[in-house]
């Protein structure tokens, strides 16, 4: 009862303790039975009006001694305009009054105050996990809730989205779940709450059903149909699968120390503890969630090996991953292929980058299984990796579900399948996965091996042609002993390039031309979207322009720095009729320089034919490769 006394409730002195105030005082107010008053300023029907009065008073009297006296004022006074000046005067207040000036008074924060507000629930830290989640949440969902009736106003999806945010890391697959599987309209911070509570209470049951098991001794599963010994099955027989057998420590065949342990077993030592040479995932996976998966791999497999959550998803065309390190082998799309999703506007495509396969390995009833995937398509703006059903079974694999299990089989059963009825299967088991109740789809724990390093397959002739500007026949011919990494290059095919045919396509080709120059700087050519070409020895020198106007400046550049090198004078120029050449400015600075200006006839860039070929094979290479791009 010491937690209700009228003593422990804080005077009110400020509008950051409002909040925290009027929780206490309602409270006690509550308990001594005077909050209807507060709520409405007239009895209800059928209550005496002393009675009323003396509830409205015993309200009166709770307000006005947690109010600090300095704010008395507010509640004997009221403020009214006399003689055009406003006063205060002396008014009789209810409790209803005196609640509702304060509440006007302190009950809406400054900006100040309202930030503070979420700054308080921003410095928080993440949630753990190695404490119960249900009082943390609790904390974060108050915090929150202060800060937007603070002055905030974040509405219920953005408040869950918040505590979303605070989750533990280990509930990233939780998170993402929910953000791929429900609307963001739909979420308040409550349902958060729920679906947070129900993971780690299944969390919590399925470390407790892998403790229990883990400390169950094994029955033999013989007699085994290879040896005939009754202590084992033939899926884990070490002579008929040698290599499943651990290696002993020591020298000699099993003497000493390793021979005593398993001495007083029964005759056929060698094969007694058989079911634990599997890893203890061959127990665990059938109880397991798949939460779970990293504690029980990390002591049955060396480094390296990652483990990755794939959903089953009836409504994908095609198996997908979001990671490029999952892929043995990979191949990418000459041009990306547009998926559609079932999202509506913004994200109701996206675009697969390639494809390739991925290699996996899983045990099933002791045994283990290697696995290739075929045509995974590489999309990486999704959010999950999903096996997709119609693929998996057009490839002859059937699929069983039940128990809050799905099985893979790798070979369909025979006869006729009737619902309820019970079935022998006759394919192997390849693949099995758990219910997960958060988005309702199967979920698939995988051992990928492959490393970060992924095998590309090779590249075609016609990728390498794209990727190097659509480059010639005999350039691409020579890449691979001329550019390291690049193994090996396909030879060309027949087919016509439409990016060279779009961006190389030319009316009449140039006729051929001798050599004006018998020495450098003889003749230079020029033009304004091509560098500056020595007749004699065929070199070219580029200035990048800010402006047309710029060009003077990159003449005067490059003839200071040509004579330098050479020792020889500019005594030729030869360009276009382009503006820029025609100036006053430049053809006076020509005659000053004592330099020749030779001008091309109108509509004959044959004449300038060294400067317009350099801007040809510029301009080629990108267009072509602009076409290829796309719009």
């Amino acid at each position: 009862m010491g937690d209700i006394k009228p003593d422990t409730i804080p005077l009110l002195t400020s509008a950051s303790q409002y909040s925290d105030w009027v929780a206490k005082i309602k409270g006690i107010m509550l308990f001594t039975g005077c909050w209807g008053p507060v709520l409405n300023a007239s009895p209800p029907e059928g209550e005496k009006a002393e009675d009323w009065k003396k509830k409205d008073d015993q309200a009166k009297g709770l307000i006005w001694m947690h109010t600090a006296t300095n704010y008395h004022y507010l509640l004997e006074t009221k403020e009214e305009e006399v003689d055009g000046v406003k006063k205060r005067i002396a008014a009789s207040y209810s409790a209803k009054d005196m609640w509702d000036v304060l509440k006007k008074e302190f009950g809406t924060p400054d900006t100040a105050e309202a930030i503070g507000l979420l700054m308080s629930f921003s410095n928080l830290p993440p949630m753990t996990d190695t404490r119960p989640l249900r009082d943390q949440l609790g904390t974060y969902i108050t915090r929150i809730r202060d800060a937007s009736n603070g002055g905030m106003h974040f509405t219920e999806s953005q408040q869950a989205v918040f505590i979303l945010m605070k989750l533990p890391p280990s509930y990233s697959t939780l998170s993402t779940s929910l953000t791929s599987s429900h609307p963001l309209k739909d979420w308040t911070a409550e349902w958060i709450q729920g679906k947070v509570l129900a993971e780690e209470s299944l969390r919590s049951s399925t470390s407790q059903s892998v403790t229990r098991i883990s400390k169950t001794k094994l029955k033999p599963s013989g007699p085994c149909d290879f040896c005939g010994s009754g202590t084992h099955h033939e899926s884990t027989c070490w002579k008929k699968h040698p290599d499943q057998r651990p290696k002993r420590g020591g020298k000699g065949k099993g003497k000493g120390k390793e021979k005593d342990k398993d001495k007083g077993k029964g005759k056929d030592n060698s094969n007694n503890h058989a079911h634990t040479a599997a890893p203890a995932v061959n127990v665990l996976v059938a109880e397991s969630s798949s939460n779970m998966h990293a504690s029980f791999y990390s002591a049955a497999h060396a480094a390296g090996v990652r483990h990755t959550h794939w959903l089953m998803d009836s409504g994908a065309s095609q198996h997908i991953t979001f990671d490029i390190n999952d892929f043995a082998e990979y191949k990418a799309y000459d041009t990306p292929i547009v998926f559609r999703t079932a999202a509506s506007g913004e994200g109701s495509s996206v675009k697969a980058l390639g494809e390739g396969l991925v290699r996996y390995e899983t045990f099933i009833d002791g045994v283990k299984w290697s696995i290739d995937l075929p045509k995974v398509c590489y999309i990486p703006m999704v959010s999950s990796r999903l096996f997709s059903t119609g693929s998996i079974e057009k490839n002859g694999y059937s699929i069983f579900q039940g128990g809050q299990k799905m099985s893979i089989f790798d070979k369909l059963p025979s006869g006729a399948v009737t619902h309820g009825s019970m079935i022998k299967i006759e394919g192997r088991k390849i693949l099995e996965g758990v219910f997960n109740p958060v988005n309702n789809l199967y979920d698939f724990v995988l051992e990928i091996k492959s490393g970060p390093h992924v095998h590309l397959s090779k590249t075609d002739y016609k990728t390498w042609h794209r990727r190097f500007g659509h480059a010639g026949k005999e350039a691409l011919r020579h890449l691979p002993k001329n550019v390291k990494g690049v193994d090996h290059v396909d030879p060309a095919d027949d087919e016509p390039c439409e990016g060279c045919a779009f961006g190389k396509s030319h009316r009449l080709p140039f006729s051929p031309s001798e050599k004006c120059a018998t020495e450098p700087l003889e003749l230079v050519h020029t033009d304004l979207d091509g560098p500056f070409i020595d007749d004699f020895s065929g070199l070219g020198i580029a200035y990048f322009l800010k402006r047309k106007s710029d060009a003077i400046k990159a003449f005067d550049n490059f003839k200071a720095w040509a004579e330098t090198q050479t020792g020889k004078k500019i005594k030729r120029v030869r360009s276009d009729r382009g503006g820029e050449y025609l100036s006053n400015e430049f053809t006076q600075h020509l005659l000053d320089l004592g330099i020749e200006h030779q001008k091309s006839t109108p509509d004959s860039p044959q004449q300038n034919g060294r400067a317009e070929r350099w801007n040809r094979t510029i301009v080629e290479k990108a267009m072509s490769m602009l076409h290829h791009a796309g719009p």
